[in-house]
């Protein structure tokens, strides 16, 4: 994640870029969007101008075997 640009991850706490997120698209809705998100992230205290902060739930992963990797986009 860091190498890319994306964030990294701290024990169970990962941090994204949010300046990444904002460059997956420029659809004028997906913008809007994510700067909702942040809004509110914001008033939480789970954005700190860079980063938005989101817990894993290390437990609440499901492993799903994918027969063809290569096919897999879900």
């Amino acid at each position: 994640m860091r190498r890319r640009g994306i964030g990294y991850i701290d024990g169970n706490v990962a941090y994204v870029n949010t300046w990444w997120l904002q460059s997956l698209s420029d659809n004028r809705r997906w913008l809007d969007e994510v700067r909702e998100m942040l809004s509110f992230a914001e008033c939480h205290g789970w954005f700190d101008g860079v980063y938005l902060r989101a817990r894993l739930d290390i437990d609440a992963v499901t492993i799903v075997r994918v027969r063809n990797p290569l096919r897999a986009t879900g």
